[in-house]
């Protein structure tokens, strides 16, 4: 079989794959082809571009075809292989999937090049990449950056996620993000060889060039149940659907605001799906809406508090609405990702842009006067800068001791691969 040959055959497993796991099904606890459906789920949500990319027949063309890539790609299985064989702790197998700055820099060069001489991979990063918004803080890049952008952000999460999730290396929230397993003890250095083996495993196909590395991140995440960044998809075919047929039919200038958002409270106790606080803010949103401030009310919250809680945070919230509020299932939008309340916001404007919203109305932020506090300080937008590197808003206003109006920013739908359970 031809290089090209196998480059198209794992393409094509790759999307029947992430076709089936957009899909829903009565069977969804396995899918033939590269990817379970919650590893599907979750590679698309964390590294969009890369699936895209493994999807497109003729960028797969393009890269099978580039003698830099393949030599690459060799040295990185001839790696892999050797990890297998010599192995006996996390480090040394991380180190066969870890992406150096050398070649990260490498495929840089390799990707700007295929830009200029490539008709599938100028389409794919117009139509696939900057069309889509999700590399919106780089979108005004000339097409070999923004591809090289998007690689280079891809492969850093990627690093990234074998740190926090291999390492134990801490992350930004240790408290509720960090890894669960000890990285040292002989049962999680067996787990990562058998992961290792089972990615170098020859099946007769030619992934792509990033397949293995992108593979372990997502397999990583699953070994310490982090897969929250899949666990709702598609969302605007389930949770969302109800409320997403009914936009269309909102007469908007009845309304000053196109939503009413409520940022979750976690409870710090296991096993209590709604904190005492969370009821509080769910009972201020039904007021709202009973006021007729939106047509919609927006719960953002994800598995948060405590550390790998079950519950998430919008889900109840949505219940609470629906049985004890009376707010009917098509006034309410879900997103169950949020861990912060940076994201919180940013989520929101997130749906509002991709579900057709009008943008030139503001949001109604309510919350407790603590977190409406927070939100409405200086130091709020430099967290916001700091962590995400955008605000979500075009303009904040307090207008109340418990909400803030907002304008949304469409830098919101930038992507951070860094950020797995959230990206």
């Amino acid at each position: 079989m031809s290089l090209k040959t196998r480059s198209i055959k794992i393409s094509f497993l790759l999307t029947t794959a992430l076709t089936v796991a957009q899909q829903p099904s009565a069977e969804t606890n396995k899918v033939d082809g590269a990817w379970s459906v919650a590893e599907a789920n979750v590679a698309r949500r964390d590294f969009f571009g890369l699936v895209e990319m493994s999807r497109n027949t003729g960028v797969m063309e393009a890269l099978a075809a580039d003698t830099q890539i393949e030599a690459l790609q060799d040295k990185r299985a001839h790696v892999l292989q050797q990890a297998v064989t010599d192995c006996h702790d996390v480090p040394c197998i991380d180190e066969a999937f870890r992406w150096s700055d050398g070649d990260i820099a490498s495929v840089v060069t390799e990707l700007q090049k295929l830009y200029t001489e490539s008709a599938a991979v100028r389409a794919f990063t117009e139509k696939d990449l900057r069309a889509t918004g999700r590399f919106a803080l780089d979108e005004k890049r000339p097409g070999g950056e923004l591809l090289s952008v998007m690689w280079t952000n891809a492969a850093q999460g990627i690093n990234r996620i074998i740190s926090v999730y291999a390492e134990a290396v801490p992350p930004r929230y240790a408290a509720i993000d960090r890894m669960r397993y000890d990285p040292k003890s002989p049962t999680y250095v067996q787990l990562l060889h058998a992961t290792a083996a089972e990615i170098s495993s020859d099946d007769g196909t030619h992934p792509p060039f990033f397949f293995a590395a992108l593979k372990y991140a997502v397999m990583l995440l699953a070994s310490n149940d982090r897969m929250d960044a899949g666990r709702y998809e598609p969302l605007a075919s389930a949770e969302n659907a109800a409320a997403i047929r009914k936009i269309a039919s909102i007469s908007w200038a009845r309304y000053p605001y196109s939503v009413i958002v409520v940022p979750g409270e976690g409870p710090e106790e296991p096993g209590i799906p709604l904190s005492p606080l969370g009821r509080v803010r769910v009972e201020q949103a039904a007021r709202l809406f009973r006021a007729g401030k939106a047509p919609f009310i927006l719960v953002s919250g994800g598995t948060v508090h405590p550390m790998l809680t079950q519950f998430d945070e919008a889900t109840e919230m949505r219940k609470e609405l629906m049985l004890q509020w009376n707010v009917p299932a098509d006034a309410i939008l879900v997103d169950p990702y949020a861990r912060h309340t940076t994201t919180n916001l940013r989520n929101a404007v997130r749906e509002v842009i991709r579900y057709g919203l009008p943008l030139q109305r503001p949001m109604l932020i309510a919350s407790d006067e603590a977190q409406i506090a927070m939100i409405a300080k200086p130091a709020f937008e430099t967290r916001c800068l700091n962590e995400m590197h955008l605000r979500p808003w075009v303009s904040l206003k307090r207008i109340s001791e418990t909400a803030v109006e907002m304008l949304p920013n469409r830098d919101s739908l930038q992507e951070d691969p860094t950020d797995p359970m959230d990206p």
